[in-house]
């Protein structure tokens, strides 16, 4: 059975011990910050994607780490997925884009 053991005193100053059988382990890590962000600091959020490496980086740990502002984690997760997608689909043109140009000049070669 999950609990947290609280010790403290009553309204009359007498020593009293009570279980709390609500309580789960979760509750200390999974305080979660929900604040509205101000105009500053999505300003130096979006700032910090400008930055190369560091902002890849500031945006990993702020999609997938356990503290921080709810909003910023949302919006750094759809940046990355944004990013991801774009990467797939230049590489995909990439490679559209250079087999066309290969067999261009192999077929105007032979």
């Amino acid at each position: 059975m999950e609990g947290n053991y609280n010790s403290g005193n009553n309204s009359n100053g007498e020593k009293m011990n009570t279980y709390d059988y609500n309580y789960t382990p979760e509750q200390n890590y999974d305080q979660q910050d929900n604040h509205v962000m101000s105009v500053g600091e999505w300003f130096l959020t979006i700032i910090a994607a400008i930055i190369p490496c560091v902002g890849l980086i500031l945006y990993l740990v702020w999609a997938f780490g356990n503290t921080g502002n709810q909003n910023r984690k949302n919006y750094c997760r759809a940046w990355l997925i944004y990013y991801l997608v774009l990467a797939v689909l230049s590489i995909i043109l990439a490679v559209i884009f250079w087999t066309t140009v290969v067999s261009l000049i192999m077929h105007n070669y032979y």
